[in-house]
């Protein structure tokens, strides 16, 4: 009898012989102390076969439909898609533009919020040497040029974020034209 230890045993695999009918069983004997066998259990990672995701879509005015399209003017307002970004993996910005001129340059900016009403753009900065660092006046300014009058399409990969709202805002110089975007959240489950 074993004092204040117990005894289990974890069956790792069985099959039956079919000649005679005979069922052995291969066991795997452990003793431990209940704290023992938690700690255990708390070390040990779960081994799920990868990691298992998720994906959601947001689409810049809320429509999943390629042939709809926001127009973008030079000089122009903008144009905004803002998202939850809350426990976000990973983003893929899908863009499909159509230039008015090859001149035209599609430009956005990827703003953070953890309130929805203050927002803070991603950080432009230049390494100037092992101990000085400059960070831009303002947000990082994104810049795509197709150099064509024909749908044009790019993925762009969003780094991840800790924070609970995302959101870029579109605008073009160089000459007008007609964007979808699609933000693909990948999140982990």
């Amino acid at each position: 009898m074993m004092d204040k230890k117990y005894f289990a045993v974890f069956i790792i695999t069985a099959f039956v012989i079919a000649v005679g009918g005979v069922l052995i069983v291969n066991a795997l004997t452990i003793e431990g102390t209940p704290q023992e066998f938690k700690e255990l259990n708390e070390s040990a990672e779960p081994n799920l076969g990868g990691a298992m995701f998720t994906t959601e879509a947001r689409y810049l005015g809320n429509n999943s439909a390629t042939t709809t399209k926001v127009y973008l003017e030079t000089g122009g307002a903008s144009s905004t898609l803002n998202f939850n970004c809350d426990e976000t993996e990973s983003i893929d910005m899908n863009l499909m533009f159509v230039a008015s001129s090859t001149a035209s340059k599609l430009q956005w900016t990827y703003e953070f919020s953890f309130d929805n009403v203050d927002w803070f753009f991603e950080d432009g900065k230049t390494v100037n040497s092992d101990v000085q660092t400059t960070h831009g006046a303002g947000g990082m300014v994104h810049f795509w040029t197709p150099g064509t009058t024909s749908r044009s399409q790019k993925n762009v990969t969003i780094t991840p974020v800790a924070s609970q709202y995302c959101r870029v805002v579109y605008g073009v110089t160089g000459g007008n034209g007609s964007l979808w975007s699609a933000m693909i959240l990948k999140k982990a489950y």
